[in-house]
C-alpha cells in the first residue's frame, strides 16, 4: 500500500503543478487525483475487512499513458514536436478518459465491500 501512496505522492503534484503553469488542462489533475482517492478509499475499506483489492488493466493502462506524457510534456513534446503532433496531451487526455473507466471498474467491481448487503434474520 507504501508503494501506491508513493506512487501519488509524487505524480499528483507534478500533475498539478504542470496544470498551474499552463503546460496542461486544469481539468487533468481534478479527474486523476479524485480518482486516486477513490480507488484508494477503496482498497483501504477493503484492506480493513481484510480482503485485498487486485489492479484492474485499465488502472495500468491510464498509469503508462499518464507516466508517458508527463515524460514528454518535460521534454516539450519532443520528438513529436518537429511533426507537430500533440502526442504528450493526446496521452494525458487519454490517461483521464481511463481514470474514470478504471474508476466505474473499481467501484462496480468492490461495490459489495463498501456497501455489504445485510441479512435479514
Amino acid at each position: 500500500m507504501l508503494d501506491a501512496i508513493a506512487d501519488k505522492a509524487l505524480v499528483n503534484p507534478i500533475l498539478i503543478i504542470l496544470a498551474a503553469t499552463g503546460f496542461i488542462h486544469c481539468i487533468i489533475p481534478v479527474i486523476i487525483v479524485l480518482r486516486d482517492i477513490l480507488v484508494n478509499a477503496i482498497k483501504m475499506e477493503a484492506a480493513s475487512k481484510g480482503k485485498v483489492v487486485a489492479a484492474i488493466k485499465s488502472g495500468k493502462l491510464k498509469t503508462a499513458a499518464m507516466m508517458t506524457g508527463i515524460c514528454l510534456v518535460f521534454f516539450y513534446n519532443i520528438p513529436f514536436e518537429f511533426i507537430n503532433i500533440r502526442v504528450d496531451l493526446f496521452l494525458l487526455y487519454f490517461a483521464c478518459i481511463m481514470s474514470v473507466i478504471s474508476a466505474v471498474q473499481y467501484w462496480k467491481l468492490n461495490k459489495d465491500i463498501i456497501f455489504p448487503k445485510k441479512e435479514n434474520n
